[in-house]
């Protein structure tokens, strides 16, 4: 599912267009101009963001980034463009275009391009190595113990995927003069000066300049990732001896000891585990009777999110009509569905089951349905409907939440239709297929600037925001079927993939549930209907 709620919002957006037009035949909707499709020859990935604006492009490393086919470009229904690019585009400064949609609409798009490069050096006592590719030089950083004029360097790589380095020119001895070699890794060298490697790419011949320091570092924590019952710690040695941690809750004298560690140059990685929740550790490096500092954390705790049951509905609203999924009475609710923008219109999309439950009161019943003309996918998701205005309904997804569970479990039952309705054409091969539910669950970080709070979800962008690209999302999971489960419950588990490295602690957790879940495009099986129920978190 990505956005099913817009699908109502943009419902009572048409109706309000038509009666604005009969009022004033000068009104216009506001109809963003979008590009919504972009593919270059060479590229490893393209992220079309509609909120800025912007289509970035991550480029394989040996794309020419001056000159690059474009193998795709879709702008959104009744967009016009005279920017449009041809058979080739540069990409290597930002390339700008002016879309419009209704008289005096007009947007401002840029596509960009991104082509990291992955450089490496991998040689004895390697602690880092810092890469300029502006003036084309390496500092690499080794340990103390390790003799300059005695490097030996396993693997190079400087240049672009196919590029060789082909030869180093540099002091072989202190006895003897500059000499030039050819390169065969592994190999020892003389690394006491600066030295010159030459990398050859598509017949180009370039130099970079690396050099060698020793450099004096201690026995250091360098991160330590929480979880609830285990953690991930990471520090660097000074490469002797043989890396252990050494961890205890800070409330205990006696130290444990974890000697199954990875160790890579001087870098030590360990998992601390059987730790107790919401507990005070501290945790040090130790090596050859070297005792590093001790580093504090904290294990997560176990939280669940309030609501998770579906057991609290209540019956009204402005219209006196409305399904909410909470009770009248809650001072802060959690969830929300698209319920209030939509059942002035027809019945409700969202609504208690009942009858059909696996535990408590209540479950969640959404149905895919027309709203007059119109699709209209149920949904349910954490966060709340904020208003409908200007022909445009505004969302907040996310409810506050700080832990870092390990999966999301639950209870569903689908039934799907077969996909009847594709009325923007954007999903054709779905048209007589069984329909997609989906469950999706991320963990968000807080934002800087104006990008704070939860997200806010605008029914004009379907689509967005784009929760598996996003940089706030520190893990996301999602689970889609087309399926029938034929009346009967169906447990599930949805497991989080964190971002690699991420030690951020989550602001929000997003979880959406919809019977169709590319109804925010209004494409859908009209009956399609999903139950839910018994969602909880589990920890590790």
């Amino acid at each position: 599912m990505k956005r099913l709620i817009y699908v109502v919002a943009l419902l009572l957006s048409l109706l309000a267009c038509v009666s604005c037009v009969f009022e004033n035949d000068m009104s216009y909707p506001q109809l963003q101009g979008r590009i919504t499709a972009f593919a270059v020859e060479g590229q490893k990935s393209v992220t079309i963001n509609d909120g800025t604006q912007t289509v970035e492009v991550l480029l394989q490393e040996t794309a020419e980034i001056n000159n690059l086919k474009v193998l795709d470009f879709e702008l959104s229904e009744l967009a016009t463009t005279d920017d449009a690019p041809g058979q080739m585009i540069n990409l290597s400064e930002p390339y700008n275009l002016l879309l419009k949609t209704y008289p005096g609409q007009e947007y401002v798009w840029t596509i960009s391009a991104s082509q990291p490069i992955e450089r490496y050096i991998r040689c004895s006592g390697l602690i880092d190595a810092v890469f300029n590719a502006d003036n084309q030089t390496v500092l690499v950083y080794v340990v103390e113990k390790q003799p300059l004029e005695e490097m030996t360097i396993s693997a190079m790589k400087l240049g672009p995927d196919t590029s060789v380095i082909v030869s180093t020119t540099g002091q072989d001895n202190a006895d003897s003069g500059i000499v030039t070699k050819e390169v065969s890794f592994p190999m020892v060298l003389d690394c006491t000066l600066s030295r010159t490697f030459t990398v050859l790419y598509k017949g180009v011949e370039s130099d970079w300049t690396v050099t060698f320091v020793q450099k004096a570092i201690q026995n250091e924590i360098r991160s330590v990732v929480a979880w609830t019952y285990h953690a991930v710690v990471k520090g660097e040695y000074n490469g002797e001896g043989v890396p252990y941690f050494e961890y205890r809750k800070t409330s205990d004298q006696d130290w444990n000891r974890l000697d199954a560690v990875s160790v890579e140059g001087v870098s030590v990685t360990g998992d601390l585990t059987e730790l107790e929740e919401a507990t005070e550790y501290a945790v040090r490096l130790v090596s050859d009777n070297v005792v590093g500092a001790e580093y504090v954390f904290t294990t997560d705790t176990p939280a669940q999110l309030p609501g998770m049951g579906f057991n609290s509905w209540y019956y009204g609203g402005k219209n006196g009509k409305t399904w909410f999924p909470y009770a009248e009475d809650d001072p802060f609710p959690y969830w929300d569905t698209a319920n209030p923008g939509i059942s002035s219109l027809i019945e409700n999309t969202t609504v208690p089951e009942y009858e059909h439950k696996v535990e408590g009161d209540a479950a969640a019943r959404m149905v895919s349905s027309l709203a007059l003309i119109k699709f209209a996918a149920g949904n349910l998701f954490t966060g709340k409907f904020v208003e409908f205005k200007d022909w445009t309904a505004l969302l907040d997804w996310g409810a506050p939440f700080t832990s870092r569970p390990y999966s999301l479990k639950g209870f569903y039952d689908y039934l799907p239709a077969i996909v009847n309705r594709d009325e923007m054409g954007k999903y054709p091969d779905m048209v007589g297929k069984p329909d997609i539910m989906q469950i999706m669950v991320a963990l968000v970080a807080e934002g800087e600037g104006d990008d704070v709070g939860p997200f806010v979800v605008n029914s004009n962008l379907p689509g967005e925001p784009n929760l598996k690209t996003n940089p706030r999302v520190i893990a996301y999971g999602d689970l889609l079927s087309d399926q029938s489960t034929g009346g009967e419950y169906q447990e599930f588990e949805i497991p989080l993939v964190y971002r690699e490295g991420d030690t951020r602690t989550p602001a929000y957790v997003i979880i959406v549930a919809c019977s169709s879940y590319r109804g925010d495009y209004f494409t859908g099986g009209v009956g399609s209907t999903l139950y839910v129920d018994g969602f909880s978190f589990t920890y590790r």
